[in-house]
């Protein structure tokens, strides 16, 4: 639900993508230590290296980047066909923590990621024939 008003709303007002990813992160980081305070998180207790591999991985990839992406998918696409590749989040999670992690997906996994890949291109197709 969010993800859609965010996508309409961008439209409609015609968001520039780098604004509004310049200006979600800003809003958004005094957030940080005080989830920090509330959830019970130990990060004393993780490697320095994990926790830069999760803020590079989350702040700037899946917090900058995606977010960036999505808001210039919605002024290019529209908002309607942006929100067609929301399905791809959980592949492309899949593939980066094979790749940087690697971690193996099981068949359930894979199967999972081919379905929502196949949905989306059928979407894609049927719109486009529309």
């Amino acid at each position: 639900l969010l993800w859609s008003a965010f996508g309409l709303l961008c439209r409609r007002w015609g968001a520039d993508a780098i604004e509004v990813t310049m200006a979600t992160c800003l809003l958004s980081a005094p957030l940080l230590p005080l989830v920090a305070l509330v959830m019970p998180v130990h990060l004393t207790q993780a490697a320095l290296s994990a926790i830069a591999l999760q803020a590079i991985y989350q702040g700037l990839l899946v917090g900058a980047l995606a977010l960036f992406l999505y808001t210039q998918a919605i002024a290019i696409l529209g908002a309607g066909r942006a929100a067609l590749f929301l399905p791809l989040v959980p592949v492309v999670t899949a593939l980066s923590g094979t790749l940087l992690l690697g971690e193996r997906p099981s068949p359930v996994e894979i199967a999972g990621m081919a379905l929502a890949i196949t949905g989306m291109l059928i979407a894609l197709r049927a719109r486009s024939l529309a």
